[in-house]
């Protein structure tokens, strides 16, 4: 059963289970490449929230981001124009900033 609890001005919503992981890692895997507000509404949703779920799901968002960076990277290398896995140069930095803050938040490491 899903808790809310007032965290300053937010609501933060605390549930668990194989759903509840399903959906959070949903949300991601649809934020990436749009070129809308979706990625800094997840991105800044899975900070407020980063205890209702385990290391491992994080693990799991950290792996599927270092995945599209890479994936980014190689499109871009090839000077190609348009859209890019990541987005815009600004969702890019958005993505990788989140990244880096899993890696130092959960101690995710590469290797």
């Amino acid at each position: 059963m899903a808790q809310e609890i007032k965290n300053g001005e937010k609501m933060i919503l605390v549930s668990g289970g194989p759903d509840f992981y399903f959906i959070v890692l949903a949300a991601v895997r649809y934020a990436i490449g749009r070129m809308t507000y979706a990625p800094s509404l997840v991105i800044e949703w899975c900070k407020t929230n980063r205890a209702a779920l385990p290391d491992g799901i994080w693990r799991n968002i950290k792996e599927e981001l270092d995945n599209e960076i890479r994936r980014d990277d190689r499109v871009r290398a090839t000077g190609q124009e348009g859209c890019y896995p990541l987005g815009t140069n600004y969702d890019r930095a958005s993505w990788i900033s989140f990244r880096n803050w899993l890696a130092e938040t959960f101690s995710l490491v590469d290797g």
